[in-house]
């Protein structure tokens, strides 16, 4: 995938392996964080707009936000949904849209709900799945203080 070759070379908050090997169980049962986080993966690795493709790039865009705002509004958070946010926030300070100051503190405010702030206080001393997750949400917070930090 184009994301793992690009971004995720200097802001790697997502586990290539861990996103293909949920890859394979999406197809048979789909889920709205893992299709959210793929769109968003789309979102930031999408060429810049021209005037042939910005109605397909302002489409894409408004799909995101909009899928964003339907998992907020029925209550689903989770690490898969804080990375969306996290790459969607990137996408707009990269093309210098006011929204990433919001989207931002949006995204801070889902970490803090399912305690991303809290996984520098846990370090990890072992190889094991759950040290993983754990090492992955440290990099999505990071990722998070840097770009809040930027913007």
């Amino acid at each position: 995938m184009k994301y793992f070759k690009s971004i995720h070379v200097w802001f790697p908050i997502l586990s290539e392996l861990s996103y293909y090997e949920r890859l394979v169980a999406a197809l048979d049962k789909p889920c709205a964080e893992y299709s959210l986080l793929s769109l968003s993966m789309m979102l930031v690795t999408t060429t810049l707009p021209t005037k042939e493709n910005s109605d397909a790039f302002t489409s894409l865009y408004i799909l995101v936000k909009s899928s964003i705002a339907i998992v907020e509004a029925a209550n689903i958070n989770s690490v898969d949904i804080v990375q969306a946010r996290l790459l969607v926030s990137l996408f707009e300070f990269g093309h210098g849209m006011p929204a990433a100051f919001i989207s931002i503190a949006a995204t801070v405010r889902a970490a803090v709900a399912i305690g991303l702030n809290q996984t520098i206080k846990r370090p990890c001393t072992d190889v094991s799945p759950n040290c993983s997750k754990l090492e992955e949400g440290l990099r999505v917070w990071w990722g998070i203080v840097m770009l809040d930090r930027y913007v």
